[in-house]
């Protein structure tokens, strides 16, 4: 099966400027995981080319700017990246 993952748990702090996400996969995993998080920033978040780094199982994000942002995170298996990654929308305030 294609690895998938799947954002277990989401924290946002927003008065501390901080987020955490912590995930799990599905699949054909290595428990490897690609993580981004985009600045919305109106209708150009749409093209934004999103940027992928690897992860861990948690990803802690500190000393965001106000505003909204978006945080994508795929899984990753033996030779195969997942196709479909999942997302999550959020704002500091």
């Amino acid at each position: 099966a294609e690895p998938g993952a799947i954002i277990t748990r989401v924290s946002v702090a927003s008065r501390q400027h901080t987020v955490a996400f912590v995930l799990s996969a599905s699949g054909a995993v290595s428990s490897a995981f690609q993580c981004a998080l985009v600045r919305n920033s109106g209708a150009r978040t749409t093209r934004h080319r999103v940027r992928y780094t690897h992860c861990g199982e948690v990803r802690v994000y500190r000393h965001l700017r106000a505003g909204s942002y978006t945080f994508f995170a795929r899984a990753v298996g033996p030779g195969k990246i997942d196709r479909t990654p999942v997302r999550r929308s959020f704002s500091i305030s």
